[in-house]
């Protein structure tokens, strides 16, 4: 659904459906090549509202604000794009459906609050 990274996978921050094995959605964050966080927050074929937040050593997510993931360690990338629509930095892994809305907070959100914007 949304990638924020740099010109190759090496360095990205995004959120959309897994990629083989995992299958379902999930938020990821890579740094120089290395995962920092991984959280699968619904099952395959899920519809609904998801919301992730992240800084250093603080990653969160809900889906339809009930399944909350968190992952209490991992760094965060220097990324200067976002795509949307598109999963990677070579573009695949297209998005084939709706997004109804997509907002950036420039600040981690409390958990409280991205479980409020997933209801």
């Amino acid at each position: 659904i949304l990638t924020i990274g740099e010109n190759t996978t090496n360095n990205q921050i995004w959120l959309g459906d897994g990629i083989n094995s995992t299958g379902g959605s999930l938020f990821r964050v890579y740094k120089n090549g290395a995962n920092q966080a991984q959280l699968l927050m619904s099952s395959a074929g899920s519809y609904g509202k998801f919301a992730a937040s992240y800084k250093k050593d603080d990653f969160a997510g809900y889906f339809n604000a009930g399944n909350f993931k968190t992952d209490s360690t991992g760094e965060i990338p220097y990324v200067y794009k976002a795509k949307i629509g598109s999963q990677t930095a070579q573009e695949q892994g297209y998005l084939n459906g709706h997004i109804k809305k997509l907002s950036y907070y420039p600040q981690r959100l409390t958990n409280e609050q991205l479980q409020q914007l997933t209801k």
